[in-house]
């Protein structure tokens, strides 16, 4: 396939729809969190002794003893219902129930994890909403409604029962901060719940390299010196990545040998946090060996334990690409190190097609998982790249320069997400499969990897271009 049309690379909308249906396409993630616990019993099944409940549950026909028994019965009865029938029968079956414990909140909650576990979002939405009107300190109904909504897009209804539901302490494996702060900065106001802070992406910044870089390339770290800084007499796109020592040597090489049939159109730069003689020397043996124009940077960090927090490692590179675009004014397209090249024509299309910041769109998901970092280009001719780049630079100095401070793991998103509201008009969102799969579909141009194992093909993918090295 290749890209036959500029709507491939369509821009796509952050504010969507509520739906709750389409949470079923959202990642694995996030059903688990809605499924932990499994299907809790409501009070009246614990009037029944443990092992009257088993011999109940057996499959051998036994003949209730008292009304209890009865219901009970009846709620394993819609437990044990196919996981794919049909709404309207499962709430017929909960009428009944209902109408045995209209003002037992412990029944609703059981009948929306029902729900949960069968996809059927939206009524185990409506559930959970009873359940809150009648007991509004139930924390763990309001952070699993607060999930739902997220992820169902009723941003105002997630807002206001993460904000309780955390007030309560509910975190639900962080997704409760998540869903609060993306959902402020939604509506154009900063967040705080400890560590997880917003805030200082509505902070004013200087909005011009000149006066931004005056601090210099970045103010966390010794100076940025090169190792290589190539000619760049040409006007090809720089292809650029950040990372430390050792991931260098696990992901980055394969990205760079992936990419060696492009070496013709595009240039490549590198920025290694506190890398060694053998990452520079494999590097340079890289860029002579293949004849690749390579720019090599690097930087020297001895402030306590920032070189190994991941969430610097990540961000990095966003901190730093105000500076470099800068300094070689080129077009970037900042990677993550553990990407692989799958389509050098769907990249050279995609160069062609899009003259606007792009970033990564991720079309079923909750708010904070819409744009992410696998993918981020910054064309430095547009008028967009300079302010957008510089507002991402600023919440990150915010965080990581604040020794108080230790980030946490999603802030780059925080930094994309923000930055591009605050200049929507000058950003495009394009769908993240078609840039950058997890899954190594043939459509994407690059493959990179989750947090689940790496899929066979990308193993594969990796393992020959080793070969090609000691070839």
């Amino acid at each position: 396939m290749t890209f036959s049309a500029i709507d491939e690379f369509e821009d796509n909308s952050l504010y969507s729809e509520i739906d709750y249906g389409n949470i079923k396409y959202c990642n694995i993630y996030y059903k688990r969190i809605l499924n932990a616990g499994g299907i809790p019993l409501p009070a009246f099944c614990k009037e029944i002794a443990k092992e009257r409940r088993a011999e109940l549950e057996s499959k051998r026909k036994i003949k209730p003893r008292d009304d209890c028994e009865l219901n009970f019965l009846r709620l394993m009865q819609v437990v044990r219902l196919p996981k794919k029938t049909d709404q309207a029968k499962i709430g017929q079956m909960a009428r009944v129930l209902l109408r045995q414990y209209p003002d037992d909140v412990s029944v609703r909650v059981t009948l929306a994890k029902i729900y949960i576990e069968r996809e059927q979002y939206s009524a185990a939405a409506q559930m959970l909403q009873v359940v809150c009107n009648l007991d509004p300190k139930d924390a763990r109904s309001l952070a699993l409604l607060g999930l739902l909504a997220s992820l169902g897009g009723d941003h105002g209804r997630a807002l206001s029962c993460a904000h309780k539901a955390l007030n309560m302490g509910e975190h639900l494996n962080h997704t409760m901060p998540k869903a609060f702060l993306f959902g402020n900065l939604l509506i154009g106001r900063g967040a705080m719940v400890s560590p997880f802070d917003s805030r200082a992406v509505f902070s004013a910044f200087p909005e011009t390299f000149d006066v931004a870089l005056e601090q210099g390339a970045n103010p966390l770290a010794q100076a940025v010196e090169f190792i290589a800084e190539p000619d760049l007499s040409n006007e090809h796109p720089i292809v650029f990545f950040s990372c430390d020592s050792g991931y260098l040597e696990k992901f980055g090489q394969n990205l760079l040998l992936s990419m060696v049939e492009c070496r013709d159109k595009l240039s490549f730069h590198v920025h290694v946090v506190n890398g060694t003689r053998n990452n520079f020397e494999w590097l340079t043996t890289f860029a002579d060996r293949y004849a690749v124009s390579l720019i090599i940077s690097h930087e020297t960090i001895e402030r306590g334990g920032l070189a190994k927090n991941p969430s610097y490692l990540a961000s990095n590179r966003f901190i730093l690409a105000p500076f470099f675009l800068n300094r070689f004014k080129r077009n970037y397209l900042i990677l993550d190190a553990d990407s692989i090249l799958n389509s050098s024509l769907k990249l050279f299309n995609f160069f062609r097609k899009v003259t606007k910041p792009a970033l990564y769109y991720i079309e079923h998901g909750p708010v904070w998982d819409k744009i992410s970092a696998p993918f981020v280009y910054l064309p430095f001719e547009n008028k967009g790249t300079e302010k957008f780049s510089l507002a991402c630079r600023h919440y990150l100095l915010s965080i990581f320069g604040d020794p108080n401070k230790k980030g946490f793991w999603y802030v780059d998103q925080v930094a994309l997400f923000g930055s591009y509201l605050k200049f929507v008009d000058d950003i495009s969102l394009i769908k993240g499969t078609v840039l950058s799969d997890t899954e190594c579909s043939d459509e994407a141009i690059f493959w990179t990897l989750s947090n689940d194992k790496a899929p066979a093909r990308y193993l594969e993918k990796c393992a020959g271009l080793k070969q090609q090295e000691t070839a």
